[in-house]
């Protein structure tokens, strides 16, 4: 996908958008995104597609989609680590006025205006915002002190919305001088919170992250998501155990880099009411076990793919 592509000097007066795909094994999710990709008003100037998947496996559905640079990880290194590997293919090719965004395989655009809308808003940020790292469709805030996420309320989905994080699969738009001043995302994570804590390096290095209230609101509203709290939203004990495991690690792990002295503690200490009250039901003991390795594989730092995914 090259279509639009801009030339001249590295202060060229249009920015570039620099697309980053991470599949494994999901071969008609990703024709579908990458067809999605190509309906776009507003094409990516490039694309790399991380392909997990050791058999490749994607290799022939993306070499059809024209332009896009096919890379093969070797190994499952997991969104984390496909994204650290993808973005630090593009960025030796972008110019710091220019953009990247994540994508998922199973996370399409729903509309052929996706790209266009919101390189408009970043374009309108960038004049509203003295160091705009990022923007996206929807985040969330950090609480450092707890190591815990906070959902914005409805009644600030409204003009430019601050936060800390840009949400996997909401369409993040990563300024190039932002993610060339923090370097590339942390690979180790390996699976979940790789997002949240790559906007934390983004906010302590003074780079500001922001979404449009406006849009926001009106997508919460479609998808029946007015009026639900951040308790609403927790459902840990009902993921597969793999996904339990590295959902519990890396949020103490991201406390203990980013939280406060207490954060890490704060962390264990709502671990731990998890797992007991997974323990209650026998169905669930296996994902039981799996937040227990998690709780202590957090407090050591030991990170990496240390539990394989199913």
């Amino acid at each position: 996908m090259q279509a639009n592509a801009a030339e001249g000097s590295p202060n060229r007066e249009h920015s570039r958008v620099h697309g980053v795909l991470v599949t494994y094994r999901r071969p008609d999710d990703l024709a579908v995104t990458l067809q999605a990709l190509a309906r776009q008003t507003r094409q990516l100037d490039s694309l790399v597609v991380v392909d997990n998947d050791p058999a490749r496996s994607a290799r022939s559905i993306v070499g059809e989609a024209l332009g896009a640079e096919y890379v093969a990880a070797g190994d499952n290194l997991g969104p984390a680590g496909g994204l650290q590997l993808g973005v630090s293919r593009v960025i030796l090719d972008a110019d710091d006025n220019d953009w990247i965004v994540f994508l998922d395989d199973d996370d399409p655009p729903e509309s052929d205006d996706q790209v266009r809308s919101l390189l408009a808003f970043a374009e309108a940020s960038r004049a509203k915002v003295r160091r705009l790292g990022a923007v996206g469709l929807v985040g969330a805030r950090y609480d450092r002190r707890r190591g815990r996420i906070h959902r914005v309320p409805d009644d600030e989905l409204s003009g430019l919305v601050r936060v800390d994080y840009i949400g996997g699969g909401q369409f993040p738009l990563y300024s190039a001088a932002a993610v060339r001043s923090v370097g590339v995302p942390r690979a180790d994570l390996f699976f979940g919170f790789d997002d949240l804590e790559f906007g934390l390096q983004l906010r302590a290095a003074g780079w500001d992250l922001v979404t449009d209230g406006d849009t926001w609101r009106t997508l919460r509203d479609s998808h029946a998501r007015m009026g639900l709290t951040s308790a609403d939203l927790r459902s840990r004990n009902a993921l597969p155990p793999w996904r339990a495991y590295y959902s519990t690690r890396n949020q103490i792990v991201i406390a203990r880099a980013h939280g406060t002295r207490l954060a890490p503690w704060f962390s264990v200490v709502l671990a731990v009411g998890r797992v007991a009250r997974s323990a209650t039901q026998r169905s669930r003991w296996p994902t039981t076990r799996a937040m227990s390795r998690g709780l202590v594989d957090g407090m050591l730092s030991r990170v990496g793919r240390r539990m394989t995914p199913t």
